[in-house]
Formats: structure tokens, sequence, C-alpha cells
């Protein structure tokens, strides 16, 4: 079901997304990152989704392409350092983005005060 919904947002003009507490885990990740990247998406809450690193890398990554996401909320995944690390580079390309949550996350305090 979410990957569904991640794999349509490209063909729509959608700007706000809750799909948390599905716990689809990383599976559907690159199609939301792609989605993100390309769409009018401003809010994309992944909530409680069991997001690891492998799909939150892909995430950070396209935050940097993003030039439409205000927000974006992925508390209470397991990302990791990894994902941290990445996205305090993709945060440097985007001035859009606004809100970002990460509570509830396994990285390390020095990381994540980076992002």
């Amino acid at each position: 079901m979410v990957a569904s919904i991640a794999r349509g947002i490209p063909k729509s003009k959608l700007v706000k997304i809750i799909a948390g507490e599905n716990e689809c885990g990383d599976g559907p990740m690159s199609d939301f990152a792609f989605a993100i990247s390309i769409s009018n998406l401003e809010e994309l809450d992944l909530q409680s989704n069991k997001i690891t690193d492998l799909g939150g890398v892909l995430l950070a990554k396209a935050i940097s392409k993003c030039d439409k996401l205000v927000k974006l909320n992925l508390a209470n995944n397991e990302l990791m350092n990894e994902t941290a690390r990445v996205l305090s580079v993709g945060l440097r390309n985007n001035k859009k983005l606004c809100y970002l949550n990460l509570d509830g996350n396994i990285m390390k305090l020095d990381y994540v005060e980076t992002v």
C-alpha cells in the first residue's frame, strides 16, 4: 500500500502525505526518494515506519535535489549515523526544508547536532 502511494506521487498534484505508523520498512523508500526529488510535495510524514539507514540514506540523498519539500518527519524509525551524515551533506544544498524531525532514532548526538 505505502509503496503504491510513493510510486503515484510524481504523477499527482499532492503537496502533503502522511504515511506514518505503517511499519513499511525500507522497501518503498527508493520510490519516496525519487518522488520528493521531482514532485510538488511540500510535506512528508514517514514516522514510525521501521526505516533503517538503507532507506534513510536514499531519502537523505534526495533532499539535496528537492526544491519543494518544507517538512519531513522521520521520527521513531531505526535511523543511525550514516543517515545523519548524508542528511548533513544534503541539507547544505537544500534551502527550503524548514522542519526535520529525527526524534526517537538511534543516532549519536554529535551527528544530530550537525544536521
